[in-house]
């Protein structure tokens, strides 16, 4: 399925510095706590998925991994859509973070498993 978002991404975890998955390198990704806990805020510009437009819609996306490392997977995590968010448009953004629709969201079903 083809789908973009164009917008602002606002992410927060529990790590006492910064986020060391940001660097992409396997041996980096350790949680200095042990475990993590992540938040990440989505303010959607434009956007598009089987011709559903997504512009103005608000996604936010937790996620709990017991760790030591987010590729032990075993996470849980809880996506909320805005209110003003129309069921197809609900539809389309859930299958996009819960990775169903492909892409780079598609990482977090292969950690998340709750």
């Amino acid at each position: 399925m083809t789908w973009y978002l164009r917008g602002q991404v606002v992410e927060t975890c529990s790590c006492n510095m910064l986020c060391p998955c940001w660097y992409g390198v396997k041996e980096l990704m350790v949680m200095d706590r042990g475990w993590c806990n992540t938040t990440q805020w989505y303010a959607i510009e434009s956007g598009q998925s089987a011709d559903v437009e997504l512009a103005g819609r608000t996604v936010v996306l937790t996620m709990d991994f017991p760790g030591p490392t987010l590729f032990d997977g075993n996470g849980t995590g809880r996506l909320c859509i805005d209110d003003g968010a129309s069921a197809e448009q609900r539809r389309e953004l859930e299958a996009i973070f819960q990775g169903k629709s492909g892409g780079a969201p598609a990482l977090f079903s292969q950690i998340v498993s709750n």
